[in-house]
Parts: structure tokens; sequence; C-alpha cells
């Protein structure tokens, strides 16, 4: 499901390429891209795929995986065991809901589901809708902004029309706004791009990651 290097006589492999002229021929964010989902990506899917990476990078120091970062700078802990808290924050509900709002997507239009149905059945059951609502926004501009650069490049343009009917649905159907979030926009752009659904949270840890090292370098104590 992903690439990792190997080595033949002294040289690094990219599968049966040596991993320098691959370096040589591919940019970085279509590196990851490649080797996460063992796909070459075109020119739009890679546009599509760098918006995801640069929209996640950070969202401020209140953020459940920027706490602990900066908490371990200011103690005096090293780069590595303060991102590690960091890194470890992201689940279900903090940076990783993109993961489960994949596998509800491709539910509802694989399984030529009801959507509107479906989600009134998790509400009754008191299920949370994964990818939807946010602590601070009434609307998450950075969700719109997937979402319509995935009917812009026209990738996968169903995954963002089921995204908003979800969200219109929850608006239609609960007395709480919830709007899509980063979560739910990059777990469609991820539909979209046909990516498989455990690939959300790895993707979000390695756009969050520069981010809480930026938390790490403006806390670290100084001796």
């Amino acid at each position: 499901m992903a690439i990792t290097l190997t080595h033949k006589s002294e040289t690094p492999f990219w599968k049966d390429v040596s991993f320098l002229e691959k370096c040589k021929k591919t940019d970085f964010v279509a590196l990851i891209y490649e080797m996460l989902s063992e796909k070459i990506p075109s020119d739009k899917q890679r546009r599509l795929f760098e918006l995801i990476l640069k929209l996640s990078i950070d969202h401020g120091q209140d953020t459940p995986s920027a706490i602990p970062v900066i908490d371990g700078a200011k103690a005096g802990e090293n780069v590595s065991a303060s991102i590690a808290r960091g890194i470890k924050k992201i689940d279900d509900s903090h940076g990783g809901a993109g993961e489960n709002a994949m596998t509800l997507f491709y539910k509802l239009k694989r399984g030529n589901l009801n959507v509107e149905e479906t989600i009134k059945a998790y509400l009754q059951k008191k299920i949370r809708i994964p990818g939807f609502g946010h602590r601070l926004y009434k609307k998450d501009v950075r969700a719109e902004m997937i979402l319509e650069e995935v009917d812009a490049l026209d990738i996968g343009r169903e995954y963002a029309a089921l995204a908003r009917f979800v969200e219109e649905t929850l608006r239609k159907h609960t007395s709480k706004n919830l709007p899509i979030n980063i979560d739910g926009a990059l777990a469609a752009a991820l539909c979209a791009l046909d990516w498989k659904a455990e690939t959300a949270k790895p993707v979000f840890i390695i756009a969050r990651i520069p981010g809480l090292l930026a938390h790490f370098l403006n806390n670290k104590k100084i001796f």
C-alpha cells in the first residue's frame, strides 16, 4: 500500500528505480503522494494534494497537538520528545477524523445509500458524524477552499458534492451548527483521489509536523 526504500549495491532504490534518479525528477509533494498511495499523481492531483498539506500545516497554539509541544519545549524537552507528544494527540477527535469520514463517504457513495436517511439514522443513534463541526468556526474557510479546488480541478467532484449534502442534511436535522471542517474536506479530497481511508491520518500528520516544529522553536527554553 505504501512505498519504502530498499538498498542494492550501496544504492537506495525506489521500487526498481534508483532513488537518486527519482529525486532528480520528482518534487517533495509528488514524492509523498506516490509513497503513500503508490500512484504517480497527475498535475491536477498533485495540486490538490499540495493544497491539503498547506491548509493543514498549523491551526494555532491552542490546538490539542500544539499544547503538549509547547509545554515540552518550555520544560526543556528535546524536539523529538516534544513533537511526539503532539503527534500522539492526533486522533479521531483532533486532526484524525478524516479516516472515519472517508469510510463514511465511501460507504454512502459505493453502497448507493440514501444519504439523508443514513445521516438521520446516525443522528437518532447519537452517532457523531466525522468531519463536521468546529470549536471556533461557524464556517471553516479552509474546508471550503479544498472543496472548491476539487470542483475547479474536476477531480472526483461527486465527493465534494456529497460532503456538502451531508453538511446541509446536518443543518436541516439538528439545531447545532456543524460545518464541514478541515478533516471532512481532507476526507472528501482524498476520496476524490481514490485513496484508502487509512491514509487520512498519515497525511494530516505529515502536514501538521512543520507547524508543531514552529511552535517548539518559538517556545524552546534557552539555558
